[in-house]
């Protein structure tokens, strides 16, 4: 069972950031944003650690997702592949393989509801858990490729969901960036593979026609950087930012209330034809992190040195304090509360810290 070495990097590089921006038009020769109108994000939250993952050994929780307080799910890889997907119904934890191991490390997880959620790992497999059972699919290989690896996965809905990875091209003997759709039936590869990287991250904006894909170069010894975005057109990926365009630190996706950001150089920015905007300067505000999360860009959440910071658009300060060393793997944002799936350095495990909002 081969683990790819470039989702190690992936994990220091996600995101995830929201807004409603106007369409613009297609003569239009700057792109322009509408201020975020929405109220300034609450700070009053009970907070809570979730040390579940803490207690298994040789385990790693990398990926969560969830549209409820009673619906959310982690996936991850390592020892104990009974644990490999589990669902919290509210109470307690659940482990979804009914008693049986799904035999693969699980790097990708997304869904639409309790009753539909896809994970994807290594071995080119896919698992689908629909309407209370579970369906493993073998996504066949390409010509001249193997060891085929799911690392992200994003759907706009159940019939237009996609998927990105990385597979070893037998003949270079490096990877090549892979894409897969489903269309509500079967899952296909699209477009043609993107030599000499893998992709990371899959993410598209509401109002937008293109996917965007976060990538790294594997094992790149002679590269000056090890990530990248590319945008998909026709078919085909274009690098928009990354090693040879104007990289000055490795980026990362922001999803916002279904509007994608991409955040780099201590900003979120849009990409409109051949262009970066910067949209909100975060340094502004001694802003830093890399990793942004949020309802609004009222409503910002960011990791700091021992705990986590909150931007409301006025002003940012600090709203959990913690005195030891972590960092937020992905976070899950939903009306009333905020769950994030935080890597504990002295450890090497996870935990999840849970903010509620104080209830009036």
């Amino acid at each position: 069972m081969r683990v790819l070495p470039f989702l190690f990097i992936s994990l220091l590089i996600f995101v995830t950031c929201q807004n409603k921006p106007t369409e613009p038009k297609p003569d239009d020769d700057e792109f322009v944003f509408p201020p975020d109108t929405s109220a300034p994000g609450s700070r009053d939250y009970v907070w809570e650690i979730d040390s579940t993952f803490m207690k298994m050994p040789y385990r790693n929780q990398h990926r969560i997702w969830g549209d409820a307080p009673n619906n959310i799910w982690v996936a991850g890889t390592g020892a104990d592949m009974l644990k490999a997907v589990m669902r919290f119904d509210g109470e307690k934890w659940i482990a979804m393989n009914e008693g049986t191991t799904i035999g693969i490390d699980v790097w990708s997880l997304w869904g639409f509801s309790e009753n539909d959620v896809w994970v994807g790992g290594n071995d080119a497999d896919m698992i689908h858990y629909i309407n209370g059972e579970r369906e493993q699919i073998k996504i066949p290989l390409l010509e001249d490729h193997k060891d085929l690896c799911i690392s992200d996965i994003w759907g706009e809905s159940p019939n237009e969901i996609w998927a990105a990875g990385a597979a070893v091209n037998i003949k270079t003997n490096q990877y090549d960036g892979i894409i897969l759709k489903y269309d509500g039936v079967k899952w296909e590869y699209f477009g043609i593979p993107t030599s000499g990287i893998g992709f990371l991250e899959v993410s598209k904006s509401k109002n937008e026609n293109e996917l965007y894909f976060l990538s790294s170069k594997p094992e790149g010894e002679e590269y000056s950087d090890s990530s990248g975005v590319f945008i998909l057109n026709n078919y085909l990926t274009h690098k928009i930012y990354g090693s040879g365009t104007l990289l000055n630190e490795s980026p990362a996706f922001s999803e916002i209330s279904k509007e994608l950001f991409i955040a780099f150089n201590f900003g979120l920015h849009k990409y409109y034809k051949g262009k970066f905007y910067k949209i909100k300067d975060l340094s502004d505000y001694g802003i830093y992190a890399s990793r942004i999360f949020g309802r609004s860009l009222n409503d910002l959440f960011y990791k700091t040195t021992y705990g986590i910071g909150h931007y409301n658009g006025k002003d940012a300060i600090e709203i959990y304090h913690n005195n030891t060393i972590f960092r937020i793997r992905e976070a899950v944002i939903l009306e009333n509360d905020v769950y994030f799936l935080c890597f504990y350095y002295p450890e090497s495990k996870e935990f999840i810290l849970h903010g509620k909002k104080r209830q009036e």
